[in-house]
């Protein structure tokens, strides 16, 4: 007959495997936490680097910078693709002119007119008023026919809205260029945000930043290039000519991969709630941040406004957080709830899981996949 086991010593064991466990539940937290860390801080030198190139640097080129980032970019992911860092997708010719180079025009035009508006606005009047983000995607949404009328989002929608536009009345020094400029980045992201999901739910795709940027930065590349050429070719090439200025470049690009590094990162650690508070943890970061840089003038209606929207942004995260579906619902009526014909079981009990896909951000009304622009992702 076998010994019996020795109850101290079974004892003891159970006690090291708790321990151990505790342990590895402390490290896995400390890893997340310094995932977010990174993640905020990166964004935000990214934020105070594009506008510190474009406002007082002397380099007013947005489509430049824009264009640099997205070249950068392409190049970085075409690397990770050849050193299977990620899997290329199958996505046949048809579908790629039909669905992708829309997304990536609306994508370019976003961070074209965003990079443009941080270089007449002040970095805290625009993040201000890109808490009006979910407005643009809800109104798009319904446009698009993958958002549904509902009466505590549209109430949600007009408290960010009101506060939205305080806080753009109480804006001391208001640039109206920068105010439409804003306004129209949002909605052009708005618009890629809701053409991305039309494309995920209906051909089951599932994109990550890498397979993003693989797909999107190349054409976003080449529609950026047309009003490069036409507007900014000259004055930035004088501009990198110089050591300096293609230091900067260099510099600036290294940040915009540590991002997307990041973003990568946090993604594969983090659910999209977490995501979405850390991303209003990073906004208040990035407007006190910019007063202490900048030295702009926050003016009392100017907070209150933020506030107000603020509040209606955590109510509008509260009413996307998925729900548990009820043990007795039949596979019949959980498919009636799905908002497109042939999306993704992952995507079906609300939207904040494409926006931890594509909107990291997110945001960057700031958010995708991609914060390689001063949108803070």
């Amino acid at each position: 007959m076998g010994a019996a086991a020795d109850p101290e010593n079974t004892g003891s064991t159970a006690a090291l495997t708790a321990a151990q466990a505790r342990t590895q539940w402390y490290i896995e937290r400390a890893l997340d936490s310094g995932c977010v860390a990174i993640w905020i801080f990166l964004s935000g030198t990214m934020v105070f680097y594009n506008k510190y190139l474009l406002s007082y640097y002397g380099f007013y080129y947005p489509i430049t910078l824009t264009l640099w980032h997205m070249v950068f970019c392409s190049g970085v992911a075409a690397a990770c693709m050849a050193f299977k860092v990620a899997q290329p997708l199958d996505i046949p010719t048809e579908l790629y002119v039909k669905k992708i180079l829309p997304i990536a025009a609306c994508y370019a035009g976003a961070l074209w007119s965003s990079n443009e508006a941080y270089a007449v606005c002040s970095v805290s009047f625009a993040q201000m008023v890109k808490a009006g983000m979910p407005v643009t995607v809800f109104f798009t949404g319904l446009v698009f026919g993958t958002e549904k009328f509902k009466v505590p989002l549209l109430a949600n929608i007009i408290v960010i809205t009101v506060g939205v536009g305080i806080s753009a009345y109480g804006e001391a020094h208001l640039v109206v260029k920068g105010l439409i400029l804003i306004i129209l980045s949002m909605t052009l992201d708005a618009t890629r945000l809701t053409l991305t999901q039309q494309l995920m739910q209906s051909s089951g795709l599932r994109f990550n930043p890498l397979t993003t940027l693989y797909y999107i930065a190349p054409p976003a590349s080449a529609f950026l290039a047309i009003p490069f050429v036409i507007l900014e070719v000259k004055g930035a090439s004088n501009f990198l000519s110089t050591a300096t200025g293609l230091w900067h470049f260099l510099l600036n690009a290294s940040n915009a991969f540590g991002l997307n590094l990041a973003v990568y990162l946090l993604i594969g650690r983090t659910s999209a709630l977490t995501m979405n508070i850390c991303g209003l943890i990073k906004d208040w970061f990035t407007i006190s941040a910019s007063v202490a840089i900048f030295h702009t003038t926050v003016t009392v209606t100017n907070l209150g406004g933020y506030i107000i929207a603020f509040v209606g942004v955590i109510w509008y995260n509260y009413l996307r957080m998925p729900r548990p579906v009820p043990a007795n619902q039949s596979a019949e009526n959980a498919e009636e709830k799905e908002p497109l014909k042939g999306s993704n079981s992952d995507s079906s009990n609300g939207d904040d899981s494409k926006y931890k896909v594509v909107a990291a951000s997110d945001g960057k009304g700031n958010h995708f996949g991609l914060p390689v622009s001063v949108k803070p992702s």
